[in-house]
């Protein structure tokens, strides 16, 4: 039997006053630690990895709303 599906439910975020500059600096940190796969535990990397793919998703989102420009720093595909 299959459960019923739960309502998908939304978080509000006020994108414009996030500081895109420093979000996607803090990114690129994120993705080098979670590439140090020898240097740290793996569960530890793994973590870092997710975090990196939950910011690249907000990332993504906000661009939706403010322009590629505002998030990215430049066109979609150049940014890390």
């Amino acid at each position: 039997m299959n459960k019923p599906r739960k309502k998908s439910r939304v978080l509000r975020i006020p994108v414009d006053e996030i500081d895109w500059d420093l979000l996607r600096e803090q990114r690129v940190h994120i993705g080098t630690v979670s590439e140090s796969e020898k240097l740290l535990p793996l569960e530890l990397a793994e973590a870092a990895s997710g975090i990196w793919s939950l910011l690249a998703y907000l990332q993504d989102e906000a661009a939706k709303v403010l322009g590629e420009k505002a998030v990215f720093g430049t066109a979609k595909g150049k940014h890390s």
